[in-house]
């Protein structure tokens, strides 16, 4: 139980629940707009924000990959673990922009919420389910750089205060349009965009040294990987 008392413009029309403006939120809030001069909403900074498909496609066996909010990491897409779905399902979500083109966002939105990534050059194909957001960038701002914002405390705290809780956790995309985003100098965005883009080709280098060592293994030592389904392994 609080009692806040806030200022008419501080209130948010369509959030009216008292949760929204705890002491604690409020002080959240008020310690982050000192934090940097100058801020820009999503909404501002994007062509348009947008979700998913809204029905569930008649998944296949193989075909294009089907991203959830569960494949959305924090400056990662897990495509490995993915459902697929058929050429012309694809297509279908394509053309109504259920689908990233290169330098589009993700962000998760329902049950795990607000974790972002972005969509690059060399990624495979794939459609989007509405529990995935997708903001079309068109701002001079660097989008590894807006990654990691959302991602850090700054963004996240705007993500939890902002999601609607219940059975399933939901970010609403009005919600989203409303994150702020504090606009650094480009030299300071460019850097920390870098510093992103080295830690993935680190990443992506560890994982194929990772691969090509178990496959040394594999050769050396076959019995070590037999049932290797069924869990009967040895160390």
């Amino acid at each position: 139980m609080f009692i806040n008392r806030v200022s008419p413009q501080d209130i948010v029309k369509h959030r009216i629940e008292a949760e929204y403006y705890s002491p604690e939120k409020m002080a959240q809030l008020s310690a982050l707009s000192n934090l940097y001069e100058k801020w820009k909403s999503l909404d501002d900074l994007c062509e348009f924000i947008t979700d998913g498909t809204h029905q569930t496609p008649n998944y296949t066996d193989k075909g294009i990959k089907f991203l959830s909010s569960t494949n959305i990491g924090e400056n990662q897409i897990d495509f490995e673990k993915t459902k697929f779905v058929s050429e012309g399902s694809y297509l279908e979500l394509k053309r109504t922009k259920c689908s990233p083109i290169i330098g589009d966002i993700l962000i998760s939105k329902n049950g795990k919420v607000g974790t972002a990534s972005v969509y690059k050059e060399g990624h495979p194909e794939v459609g989007l389910f509405v529990s995935v957001a997708l903001l079309r960038y068109n701002a001079k701002l660097d989008s590894d750089y807006v990654c990691v914002f959302l991602n850090s405390f700054g963004g996240q705290w705007q993500f939890k205060r902002a999601a609607k809780t219940g059975v399933i956790t939901n970010l609403h995309l009005e919600e989203i349009r409303e994150v702020n985003i504090p606009v650094l100098d480009s030299k300071s965005q460019q850097y920390i965009g870098e510093k992103v883009r080295q830690a993935e080709q680190l990443r992506a280098w560890a994982i194929s040294l990772e691969l090509n060592f178990e496959d040394q293994l594999k050769s050396f030592y076959p019995e070590a990987f037999k049932n290797k389904s069924t869990g009967k392994k040895y160390s």
